[in-house]
Parts: structure tokens; sequence; C-alpha cells
């Protein structure tokens, strides 16, 4: 069983500067490459962030979906 370090997903999502830029680069990669969506599997994050996990969710889906991406 591989095991997942969620050391930088945490981090990620814990810094809303860097939750943002995450999204915007999802969202570019994603309209560049003209990809109809993204699967997010992020494993092993801590419970505690368990708010910045749901924000992070709903920005990028905001940021796909203003892109007509899923």
């Amino acid at each position: 069983m591989q095991k997942y370090n969620s050391k930088y997903a945490d981090n990620m999502l814990a810094d809303a500067n860097l939750r943002g830029d995450h999204i915007r680069r999802i969202v570019e990669t994603i309209a560049g490459y003209g990809y109809p969506g993204i699967d997010i599997d992020y494993r092993g994050i801590h419970p505690d962030l368990r708010a910045e996990y749901t924000a992070f969710i709903s920005e990028l889906a905001d940021g796909l979906h203003q892109a007509g991406k899923q």
C-alpha cells in the first residue's frame, strides 16, 4: 500500500494565497490543454483542514465553471 505525503497539500490548503495560485494554475492547465475538467484526489489531508478543503473545492469549481469546464 502506498503512503501519501499530504504535507504539501496541507500547506497549500492552509494558505489562502497558495490555494488561490494552485486553483489558477489548475484552471489555466485545464483550459490551455482543452481538457473537459479534472478529478481531484488529495489523500491524507489533515482533518483540521476540512473547511479549507471545502473552500478549495468550491473555489476550484467556480473557476472551472467560469472557464466552461468541470
